[in-house]
């Protein structure tokens, strides 16, 4: 390697810094341009992409017709989410929809993408392993979490710790909840999680972090009712098993080690996903949610590889997590009462 001094003085000079290529968007995985041309590993200068990343091949096996959506998931995808009790095949759809939206990470900076809501019925049921699952498929890597606080120049604190250190494509504010059972409501992840670049203060300094919103943000909780604005902006995957959580085995399956030992083949069955979509001609969803543009091409890759499901428990989930619902129904019991 070169001297520091070197480095610096080399980097300090304006004409040098002109002559180099701007990277508009990296990524640790192949990703799509905006063109959906597939990208592998190295420079692509007309996208400004660069990538580095494992060499994957795309694959779309033949579409399968089944009940249950995770029979309906190519091999890899099946077996790295079987072991996770998903509430309904609504909630699975979702799930790859989350993996898609990452391997697409320059087409909804502008357009918008939702915060992904994880919520479980009870701890330990799986809510983290699977965000965690979501950073080791994206980036090869597991992603560190970021403990959920009410304090939102705390959360802007950790969020930046996160962000100043290697780069991760999920960040993960893990176990949100407040006591006497408050909505979760975060006006700082509300607000960054949505937009087209990620502008943090860095406390103590007069200093800025700057940079483009191309990561999945996430939320895992238990049984928490959260904010309109945040359910509104909310892909959400509900977890839910009855019984005691220490007593789920996952068996040699892994999800971590199994996306980490897999991570290629995940990657390709992903790629491959949209490719199909592509070669289709790329309908488009009629998904309704908050990020329209984003619902209308997810939704249309999933419901070219046979995942109709995708958002469509949207209505059920807003109902469960939103604490406007439960104060006009607790309102409503009053006046059938007094009446």
């Amino acid at each position: 390697a070169p001297p520091k001094a070197f480095v610096e003085l080399l980097f300090n000079s304006d004409p040098t810094r002109a002559a180099l290529p701007r990277i508009a968007s990296y990524a640790n995985r192949p990703v799509f341009d905006q063109d959906f041309r597939f990208l592998g590993p190295g420079w692509h200068s007309n996208a400004g992409v660069m990538v580095h990343g494992p060499d994957v091949e795309p694959v779309m096996p033949p579409l399968v017709e089944a009940e249950r959506a995770l029979c309906r998931l190519p091999c890899h995808l099946s077996r790295l989410l079987e072991r996770f009790c998903f509430v309904a095949n609504a909630d699975v759809a979702n799930t790859i929809g989350a993996l898609v939206t990452g391997v697409l990470p320059t087409h909804f900076r502008q357009l918008g993408k939702p915060l992904i809501l994880l919520d479980g019925n009870q701890p330990g049921v799986g809510k983290t392993l699977l965000a965690r699952t979501f950073g080791v498929v994206l980036d090869g890597e597991d992603p560190r979490t970021i403990a959920f606080s009410a304090d939102e120049e705390e959360l802007n604190k950790r969020t930046c710790a996160i962000l100043r250190g290697q780069p991760q494509s999920v960040l993960v504010f893990d176990n949100a909840k407040l006591t006497s059972g408050r909505p979760i409501s975060s006006p700082f992840i509300e607000s960054n999680s949505m937009a087209a670049n990620v502008t943090l203060r860095i406390l103590g300094q007069s200093l800025n972090i700057d940079r483009p919103n191309d990561m999945l943000w996430a939320i895992t909780m238990n049984n928490t009712k959260t904010s309109p604005d945040l359910v509104s902006r909310g892909l959400h995957i509900r977890l839910k098993y009855e019984g005691r959580p220490e007593d789920r085995d996952f068996g040699d399956s892994n999800p971590i080690e199994y996306a980490m030992e897999h991570r290629a083949e995940i990657l390709g069955e992903l790629a491959g996903m949209v490719i199909r979509w592509n070669q289709a001609g790329r309908p488009m969803g009629d998904h309704c949610h908050r990020c329209r543009q984003w619902a209308g091409i997810i939704g249309g890759i999933l419901q070219a590889n046979g995942l109709p499901e995708f958002l469509t428990n949207l209505d059920e989930a807003a109902g469960e997590f939103n604490t406007e619902l439960d104060e006009l129904a607790a309102l409503a019991e009053a006046a059938i009462k007094l009446n």
